[in-house]
Parts: structure tokens; sequence; C-alpha cells
């Protein structure tokens, strides 16, 4: 984060309606196959839904049915776009639309009904998903739920806190109000907020500003109560201290809130180097050395101390003619039984170095070292350490039992 998806489904009053649209047509027998059984269908030429957002890609989903047909979409006041929602089997969560890799900021889209197919004439809307953030992966974000109840809102009169369907509200408490004007200003410290209040048949329109700014207008009318619905987002404030504003402009009709979440983005500062110095030309005295490197200068070591005990024991040979080391033969036995059958595990001691990590699974963040299995020595980083482990040791049984032996 702060690259994130926010869903807002069709019931949100963060999309905004014109024309003819039916919310949820229960006469549709194939209702319940949209995301949670909603969705807003239209069969009237030039009807239209907009969604403005702040984020850097969208995607719009809906059904593809035999009785759809042409509709456009417009980014930010152009149409880019012409689809067709006609299918003759009816599919639904359908991709309809997407718009990605756009440049942070405020953008807008536009669907607009214009089917030309009198037998076919209908759109609809199931779902949107938006891409939101600044952009940077880098980023991560700490968001604060504020709610309704929290002594630095403000409200002004006339709204109520005692209504049974806030059961349904988070915290089981909410705010309502159904006098004009009526108003509540949230303070929060972050770079984006959300506004969740519910949806109905008795509430209307609304207008919610940041900052004293200009009001974008949204309404809270639906066919029946959905609780903890979006009312508004905005995105891409600058960090610090904001208030967001929202009004009931309604005449008799309700607007209630439930909370809010303020999200603030932070860079965190950038991860530690593991060595000085630009990686595209490390200092030689800085350069890992390699473990064939360090397995050659063990074996030549051992090399040199096998030739040396090889010349002291046929020195004390020739001085000591004939006369053998009397050696247990209860422990050559179990020697003997140690080479003949090794255990791999036991033969093996593993050093604590591990070869240095060369991947990494995002930019800044190295993969950890996986520890070396030992049931795989054949093949892959560190294998020449074991093979030369296994050499030494094959090489010094070898020269005990020749002089035990002699």
């Amino acid at each position: 984060m702060p690259v994130y998806n926010i869903t807002v489904k069709d019931t949100s009053a963060d999309i905004v309606y014109a024309g003819q649209w039916t919310d949820t047509p229960t006469a549709d027998a194939l209702l319940s196959s949209y995301l949670n059984g909603t969705c807003h269908s239209t069969d009237a030429v030039g009807s239209t839904a907009s969604i403005s957002f702040y984020g850097t890609a969208i995607y719009v989903y809906g059904a593809r049915r035999p009785d759809h047909d042409a509709y456009t979409v417009a980014l930010d006041g152009q149409i880019n776009y012409t689809g067709n929602g006609f299918s003759a089997t009816a599919l639904f969560q359908q991709l309809l639309y997407n718009a990605t890799n756009l440049a942070p900021g405020q953008h807008g889209i536009t669907l607009t009904d214009t089917s030309t197919a009198g037998n076919r004439p209908w759109l609809d809307i199931d779902y949107m998903i938006i891409t939101a953030g600044n952009g940077d992966e880098s980023t991560i974000s700490t968001d604060t739920r504020v709610d309704d109840t929290a002594a630095d809102i403000t409200y002004t009169s006339l709204w109520n806190t005692s209504d049974p369907v806030f059961a349904a509200f988070w915290n089981s408490t909410g705010h309502v109000t159904n006098a004009t004007r009526a108003s509540a200003t949230i303070p929060f410290s972050g770079n984006a907020i959300m506004v969740y209040g519910s949806t109905d048949s008795d509430h209307g329109p609304f207008a919610v500003s940041i900052d004293n700014g200009p009001s974008d207008t949204r309404s809270g009318l639906a066919v029946t109560f959905r609780a903890q619905n979006l009312l508004y987002y905005a995105g891409g404030l600058s960090s610090g201290n904001h208030t967001a504003t929202i009004v009931n402009m309604g005449n008799g009709s309700y607007l209630d809130l439930d909370y809010a979440v303020a999200s603030d983005w932070t860079t965190p500062a950038p991860p530690r180097s593991q060595t000085s110095g630009p990686a595209s030309s490390p200092s030689p005295s800085r350069h890992p050395t390699s473990v064939g490197a360090i397995a050659g200068g063990v074996i030549g070591g051992v090399v040199v101390l096998v030739l040396t005990a090889l010349a002291l024991w046929l020195r004390s040979r020739r001085t000591r003619k004939g006369r053998r080391q009397v050696v247990d033969l209860m422990a050559e036995e179990q020697l003997k039984q140690q080479i003949e059958s090794p255990d791999p595990l036991a033969r093996f001691e593993v050093s604590p170095f591990l070869p240095p990590s060369t991947g990494s699974a995002t930019a800044g963040h190295s993969l950890p070292d996986m520890p070396l299995s030992g049931a795989s020595y054949g093949s892959g980083p560190g294998s020449s350490r074991f093979q030369s482990v296994f050499l030494i040791d094959e090489v010094l049984s070898i020269v005990f039992l020749t002089i035990v032996g002699q």
C-alpha cells in the first residue's frame, strides 16, 4: 500500500445515475447472479452512470445477456470505448470496461446506453473496482476508523442518535437527520477519506466538501435499506489535517452517518544497504569469497597434512622395523561397519556459513537466506562445499585405516 482496490457496488451513492435506471429489478429471475444480488439496469437510450475517483485504474463489471446492446464509455470527458453487452447466453459479473496505467490523480468515467436494437436495449451496472492510492507500492497506508460518536465530529442541530436501524451500523451507533442543511463536519489527518452511511427509500440528496472547497452532490435514495454503504470517497489529498463536511440537501428526506475511514500515506525510509559501495563495482576486498575457493583451500591444506603424516609414518616404520601397533578388535570392527554403511547425516557437519542471497521479492526487499537441506547434496548452492567435506572425510578415514593396519 497505498496501491489498493476499493469495490464500489452499484448501490453506492458514489455512483451518480442519470436518466431512467431501475435499482435491483426484483422481477428479474436471474437477479441472484449479480454480486450481492443487486444491480442497476436501464433500457432508456442516453441514460448514464458516472463516477469520479482518485486512482490509477478502474474496472466496470456488469452482465452480458441476450437483451443487452451497445454502450459507450467516456474517460475524463472523452469517449474512448464502445462496447456491446450482447451475449446469446447470459453471463454475469463480466468486465465491461477498464482503464489502467492512469496517472495518479482525479479521474472520471461515464457509461451511456447507446443501444440501437429495439428488442435488446438493456445495459446494467453490477459493481466497479477502483485502484486507489498514490501509485507507489513502496509506501504504506495507516487507516483510522472514525465512528459517528467521535467527540471531535461537529454536528449542527436536529440530528438524532436513536433509531432501530442503527443495530446494523458499525458499533451499533449512528446519526440521522431529515433537516435541510443539517451538517456534520469530520476532522481527519491523511491523504484519503471514505464516508459510510445507509441508503434507503426515504433518503435523498446530500453534498460533501473537503476543507470547505467545492461540493460534490450524491443521493442516498434506494429501493430498500442498505447499511454501511459507501457514500463518498476522496483521495490524493495533501498530507496533514483536513475536514470533510456532509450536508443534507433534501427537503424532509433523510441522511445518516455511520463512520469514516481516513488513510494516511507515508513513505518509509529506504532499506539499509547490506554492503557499502555501489553494487555495480564492488571493492575487491568486500567481494564475497566463492564456495569453490574455500573448498580448494581446505583440500589443499588437508593434502599437505596427509603428506606430512605419511612421511612421519614411513620414518617411524623404518626405525621400528616390524613392530606393529595393536588395535582393539572391537573398535576396528565398529570402524569397518561405519565405512561400509555410512549415515549421511552423521557424516556431515553443516557449517553455519550460507551463500549470500542473490534474489529479491520486490525492489529493496531481499529474499531471506534459506537453510541448506541435508537431503540435497549433489547440486545447488553450497553443494561443492558438501562434496569437499565428504572427500576430506574419506581421505582421513583411508589414511587412518592404513596407519593402524600397518
